[in-house]
C-alpha cells in the first residue's frame, strides 16, 4: 500500500546502482566510501600528534568490571523487537525467530552470557556488508559521490549489541553521567522535547525584551571518524569502564571489517580503524561527545545536543553592541570546540554551520546583517533554518513550519485521493493516520501560541483529510466527520500535546530539563 503511494509521484528510487561490471564497482564504492573518511581524517593529523588530552573529568563514583548476565525473558523482548534480517544471517533470521521463538532463545542468551563473561565480541559479529543507497532519486546515478553508504549486520550481532547499550546506559544513568541536554536514544526523549526546551528559552527571552543567536553546528562523518583509543580511554577514565566491560568494548570497537555488496557481487573485505557501528554505536558517540557540553558550559553558553546535531544559544539585549558581545562570546567558544574535535578525531563543517538570530520584528534591523565567524567561515544570518525537522524562523512565528506541513500534506492526499475508490474506509484511516495525521501532529507543542492564520490552515488540511475517508463533498461541515471520526481539531490537538507534556513532567515522566521548568 504505502509503496504504491510512493511511486504516485512518479518517481521510483533506485535503491541501489545498476552497472555491467558490478564487481569492479563495489571495489570502487568501498574505495570511495573509506577514501572520504581517510582524507578527511589526515587534515587532523597535526591535531592528532601533539597536545593530546592524557586526562578525562571523572564522573563516575564506583566502576563497572563486568556486565550483568543476561536471561531467556530479556533475549525475547530484544528477539521481539528487532524484525529485519541481514544477507549474513545463515537463514531469513526474522522469520525464523519469530516461528522457534522459544527454542532458539536459550541458545542466544548462552552465546551471549559467553561473549560477556569473556570479554569478546566474536570476530564474525563484527562483519558488515555496505550497500550503496541513492541519496535523492534527483542525483545522477553514475556519480559516487549521489551515494551514501547503509551498514547491515547480523541479526544476533544487533541482539547482543541492544543488551549491552541496556547495561550501559543503566551505569551512567545510575551514576548521573548523561548529559542532560543531549535528547537521543533516551527514554522519554524526542527532537521534540528538545525543540520544546529551546523554544521555551527563546520566547522567555522574548519576553524580557532579549534577543536570541541560536547556531546549527555541523559534524562532517561524525559517527564514521571516532578514534577507537580515545573511546576507550574516555570510558574507562570518564565513566569507569574496567575490566571484562572495559575488554569486551574494546574487543567490540576493534578489528571490524566491512565489504559492499551490489547485487550479487562484493568487494573485498576492509578493516575499519575508526567509527561507530549502528546500534550501540549511537549511544558511545554520546559518550564520546559529552566534553563539548563542558566546553560550552565554561563559556557561559546553551546548548541541546540530539546526537550530532547540537545546537549553541545564548541571549542579548536588543542592542548592536550586546548583539556585537554575544556574537564574539559564541566565536571564542567554537573556536574552542573546533580545537577539541579536532583533538578527538572530529570534524566540524564550518560552512554548513547555520546561524540565525531570533528577535521581534521591530529589531530586525539590528541582526539583518550580521555574520558569524566559524572558523574560516564568515556565515551570514539566516531567516530560517531546518532544526531537527523543523523550521524554524527569525521571529519564532513558526509560519514557514506550518507552510511545509501543509505542502507536504496536500502532496499526499492529492496522491491518496487518486486510489481512495479502492480503499474500504478502515484502510482509507490508516492511510491518512499514517501519512497525514503524523505530519500535522510532528512537534506540533511548538505552534502553541501561534497565530490563529496558521492553525486555521492546519485545520483546512485535517477538514480535507476526514472529507476523503467520509467520502463527503467539499461543502459539507467538517465538523461532524471529525466527532465521527473521534480526531481532536488541530487546537485542541496542541493544547492536549503540551498538556500531556505538563502531565509528564509533573510526574518525573518527562526529561529533566523540562521537569526543572
Amino acid at each position: 500500500m504505502f509503496r504504491l503511494l510512493r511511486s504516485l509521484d512518479g518517481q521510483r528510487v533506485q535503491q541501489q546502482p545498476e552497472f555491467r561490471l558490478a564487481a569492479q564497482e563495489c571495489e570502487l564504492f568501498s574505495r570511495y566510501f573509506r577514501g572520504k573518511i581517510d582524507n578527511l581524517l589526515s587534515g587532523l593529523q597535526y591535531f592528532n600528534d601533539i597536545d593530546r588530552p592524557s586526562d578525562e573529568i571523572r564522573c563516575f563514583t564506583d566502576c563497572i568490571d563486568v556486565f550483568d548476565q543476561t536471561t531467556n525473558t530479556e533475549i525475547t523482548a530484544i528477539c521481539s523487537a528487532t524484525k529485519k534480517t541481514c544477507v549474513l544471517d545463515p537463514l531469513p533470521a526474522n522469520q525464523l525467530l519469530a516461528d522457534n521463538i522459544t527454542s532458539i532463545v536459550p541458545a542466544i542468551t548462552r552465546i551471549t552470557n559467553t561473549s560477556l563473561d569473556e570479554g569478546v565480541m566474536p570476530k564474525s559479529l563484527k562483519h558488515a556488508i555496505v550497500r550503496p543507497l541513492l541519496k535523492k532519486p534527483s542525483l545522477d546515478k553514475d556519480t559516487l559521490s549521489s551515494y551514501r553508504p547503509v551498514s547491515n549486520l547480523t541479526q544476533l550481532s544487533k541482539i547482543i549489541e541492544k543488551m549491552v547499550a541496556l547495561r550501559i546506559m543503566t551505569h551512567v544513568s545510575d551514576h548521573q553521567m548523561v548529559e542532560c541536554f543531549q535528547s537521543a536514544y533516551r527514554k522519554n526523549h524526542s527532537t521534540e522535547t528538545a525543540l520544546l526546551y529551546v523554544t521555551s528559552a527563546v520566547k522567555t527571552a522574548m519576553d524580557q525584551k532579549q534577543g536570541t543567536i541560536l547556531l546549527l553546528v555541523d559534524f562532517s562523518f561524525a559517527f564514521d571518524t571516532i578514534n577507537h583509543n580515545i573511546l576507550i580511554r574516555r570510558l574507562r577514565l570518564r565513566y569507569g569502564f574496567v575490566g571484562k566491560a572495559l575488554d569486551w568494548l574494546t574487543s567490540y570497537l576493534k578489528e571490524r571489517t566491512q565489504r559492499v555488496v551490489i547485487g550479487d557481487q562484493s568487494s573485498s573485505t576492509t578493516t575499519l580503524t575508526t567509527g561507530v557501528p549502528q546500534v550501540l554505536g549511537p549511544l558511545l558517540f554520546s559518550l564520546y561527545v559529552q566534553p563539548i557540553g563542558d566546553i560550552i558550559r565554561a563559556h557561559g553558553l546553551f546548548f541541546h545536543q540530539y546526537a550530532d546535531d547540537l545546537q549553541v544559544y545564548t541571549h542579548f539585549d536588543l542592542t548592536q553592541s550586546a548583539l556585537m558581545a554575544a556574537v564574539k562570546q559564541m566565536e571564542d567558544c567554537l573556536d574552542e570546540v573546533k580545537v577539541w574535535m579536532a583533538r578527538n578525531s572530529m570534524f566540524m563543517n564550518d560552512g554548513k554551520t547555520q546561524y540565525l538570530p531570533i528577535v521581534p520584528k521591530s529589531a530586525d534591523a539590528i541582526v539583518d546583517k550580521s555574520v558569524i565567524r566559524v572558523g574560516e567561515a564568515t556565515i551570514t544570518a539566516s531567516r530560517c533554518v531546518q532544526c531537527l525537522g523543523v523550521c524554524i524562523d527569525r521571529h519564532l512565528d513558526m509560519k514557514k513550519q506550518v507552510s511545509q506541513t501543509i505542502s507536504a500534506c496536500s502532496f499526499y492526499l492529492r496522491n491518496i485521493n487518486q486510489i481512495s475508490r479502492f480503499l474500504p474506509r478502515p484502510t482509507k484511516e490508516h492511510v491518512v493516520n499514517a501519512i497525514i495525521t503524523s505530519r500535522l501532529d510532528n512537534c506540533n507543542a511548538l505552534l502553541y501560541g501561534t497565530s490563529a492564520i496558521n492553525i486555521t490552515r492546519l485545520q483546512r488540511i485535517q477538514n480535507t483529510a476526514a472529507r476523503l475517508i467520509m467520502r463527503s463533498p467539499r461543502s459539507d461541515s467538517a465538523t461532524p466527520l471529525l466527532r465521527e471520526l473521534h480526531w481532536l481539531p488541530i487546537v485542541c490537538r496542541v493544547d492536549f500535546k503540551l498538556l500531556v507534556f505538563t502531565y509528564k513532567a509533573m510526574h518525573n515522566d518527562a526529561p529533566v530539563y523540562l521537569c526543572e521548568q
